[in-house]
């Protein structure tokens, strides 16, 4: 198990900022760790600088070429004190109030905006892999299953695919676009007005996956408002080249959200 740390960039190039440190050596740390410069790059990506306030940034130590890698420990990132927007949804179900769960798609909305921009496909997008931060605000996280490509065609198989979040044309042809994640939003904006609730309770992958492909659509979580559920269920068109682009999205939810801001 790795050792989970807080501290704190005492000199780096940009504003001093809160870190985790995550200690992979046998080694206690400090509580504060003196690092000269840090570099801040978007999930994992060599090339691009460019950061998004809506997608979790990876901050990592430069490191001189003559330093042995076994004296470089540390792999550090931003603190998320509400952990995952799942486990964050659930444990304020009962003080979660409509204008939040609008802010929490924004947010989202914008995060994908940034990635669908950079021609980055999630793949993986979901409420467990979203995480919230001291400000309450969503950031888009957990890369693992993400491409750099306009298109992705998957050909090895369909191993541990996220089934009840991922796309009909990604399932039936493994074919996978930002349009595919437009449709897990949908999921995940259906995540956040159910309060963590999930998605084809009571199906099972094949069941949901049946269904889906027969036109059904999972109702409203309660409260929702009708905007909102139309919006789901443009995400979740058939036909991918009708569903919004996250432009589109972010913009519609943004409206929403200023004239409920306007309303009060």
């Amino acid at each position: 198990m790795n050792l989970v740390q807080e501290g704190r960039i005492l000199r780096c190039l940009n504003e001093d900022c809160d870190i985790e440190i995550i200690d992979n050596s046998n080694r206690s740390s400090e509580s504060e760790i003196e690092i000269d410069h840090v570099e801040i790059c978007e999930h994992n990506s060599e090339t691009e600088q460019e950061c998004d306030s809506n997608t979790t940034e990876n901050i990592t130590p430069s490191r001189d070429d003559d330093i042995p890698l076994s004296q470089f420990y540390f792999n550090l990132s931003q603190i998320f004190a509400g952990g995952s927007l799942l486990n964050y949804l659930r444990k304020n179900s009962n003080s979660l109030t409509y204008r939040q769960q609008m802010g929490m798609c924004r947010d989202a909305a914008a995060g994908m905006r940034y990635l669908e921009s950079k021609n980055c496909i999630h793949r993986d997008l979901a409420a467990r892999n979203c995480l919230v931060d001291f400000e309450n605000s969503v950031k888009i996280s957990d890369f693992g299953m993400s491409r750099e490509e306009e298109e992705y065609i998957v050909s090895d198989g369909m191993k541990q695919i996220p089934v009840k979040w991922t796309a009909p044309e990604a399932l039936n042809f493994g074919k996978y676009t930002s349009l595919c994640d437009v449709w897990s939003y949908g999921i995940l904006m259906w995540e956040i007005f159910s309060k963590g609730d999930t998605p084809y309770s009571g199906m099972s992958n094949s069941r949901a996956r049946e269904r889906i492909d027969t036109g059904y659509r999972m109702p409203a979580p309660e409260n929702t408002a009708p905007e909102m559920y139309r919006l789901m269920l443009k995400c979740w068109a058939a036909e991918a080249e009708s569903r919004p682009h996250f432009d589109e999205i972010f913009n519609v939810v943004d409206a929403l959200i200023l004239r409920l801001q306007n309303s009060h």
